[in-house]
Parts: structure tokens; sequence; C-alpha cells
């Protein structure tokens, strides 16, 4: 998962919020830097700041919309102008989840929770207790996950 946040205590907070429920985080401070890092690694969801100098949320999705138009379609802007008509606007033409600031731990993972069954992004204890409530063969969760991702 790659957060874009302009604002490093906020990038930081994001990505300690979601890291303690098990997702993979990386952070970008910019538009431009977020696209260099789509070039040199993968990334299954993205969670953006939707204004951010240079190159805001909505100029960032169109690049990704252009070279990869499956990401675009999972991503996830953070926003405080989510009610200025430009914004919801192109909330509404990407078709792509918000959630406005200021924003709680638990807000952000249900968010990630319902976007990511959705998208196929599973946090690691998710799959744990996906395995655990469904299978009643005791089979190392590690054997399941490396399953689970591999089927991803």
């Amino acid at each position: 998962m790659l957060v874009v946040d302009d604002e490093p205590e906020i990038a930081d907070l994001m990505r300690a919020m979601l890291e303690s429920a098990g997702y993979e985080v990386a952070t970008a401070e910019s538009g431009a830097v977020a696209l260099e890092l789509l070039e040199a690694a993968r990334f299954d969801v993205i969670v953006s700041d939707l204004r951010m100098p240079d190159m805001d949320g909505a100029q960032l999705w169109r690049e990704i919309r252009d070279r990869q138009p499956g990401l675009a379609r999972r991503m996830l802007f953070v926003t405080g102008d989510t009610l200025s008509p430009s914004a919801r606007s192109f909330l509404d033409q990407a078709g792509c989840g918000s959630l406005d600031k200021p924003f709680s731990q638990d807000e952000l993972l249900a968010r990630m929770q319902a976007e990511g069954r959705n998208l196929g992004v599973w946090a690691q204890g998710e799959i744990a207790a996906l395995v655990r409530d469904h299978d009643p063969v005791l089979i190392p969760v590690a054997t399941y996950e490396r399953w689970f991702v591999e089927k991803l």
C-alpha cells in the first residue's frame, strides 16, 4: 500500500495506523515521488491526500489512470475538502472512495477493510481470521497466507 501526503506527520500517522493492522505501507511526500515509487515497486492500493501542492490528488489520479488504469480504481482519498464542488465533482468522476479529515484509526481501518474486500487486499491478520474461522483443519496460517496471496 502507498500513502501519499505532503504533510509528513499525517503520512507517518496513517502509516502507523495501517501497519498496526498488518498492512505493508510505503509513504511518498508528493505526487511526483509517488509516481517514482510506482515505477520501482508494485502497490495494491494508494491512499492519497486530495489537496497537495504541485501535483494534487486529482492530478496524481489522472497520471496513474494513464499509466496503470487498474490501480487508479484502487485509490482512496483523504481530504478535509470533500464538500467543495470541485472536490466532489472529481471524486464522483474518479469513482474512488474518500475519507474526511480528521479521521480516527478505526475509521481508516474500517474504510480500508471495506475497500480491501472489494479489491482483494487483505491484512495479514484478516487472512489469519479467515482461515481460523472457516477451515476446520488446523494447518499453519503462514501456509494459507502464502496460498491466499498467490491466488490474488
